[in-house]
C-alpha cells in the first residue's frame, strides 16, 4: 500500500558554502508519492554577477538571495 506524502511547505534554505557560492536547498514530494530534495547552485562571479545552476523552483526568498548577491548571468 502506498503513502501518500503531503505537499512540503517548507521555505528554501540558502546556506553559503564559500566566500563567493551559494546553495538553495528546499524538500518536495514528487507526484506528491516520493519525499526527494532538490539543490540550485549560486556562484557569485569576479565581474559581479551569478551563475545560477536552478533545480528548485523559484520561490520569493531564493529571489530576494539572488538579488541581493548581483544580476544573474
Amino acid at each position: 500500500m502506498f503513502h501518500r506524502y503531503p505537499s512540503f511547505s517548507v521555505l528554501t534554505s540558502p546556506a553559503q558554502v564559500t566566500n563567493n557560492v551559494w546553495t538553495f536547498s528546499r524538500p518536495f514530494a514528487r507526484f506528491g508519492l516520493l519525499p526527494m530534495g532538490g539543490r540550485s547552485t549560486a556562484i557569485r562571479m569576479k565581474n559581479g554577477g551569478v551563475w545560477l545552476l536552478a533545480s528548485t523552483p523559484l520561490s520569493p526568498e531564493t529571489k530576494a538571495k539572488l538579488d541581493e548577491l548581483g544580476p544573474v548571468q
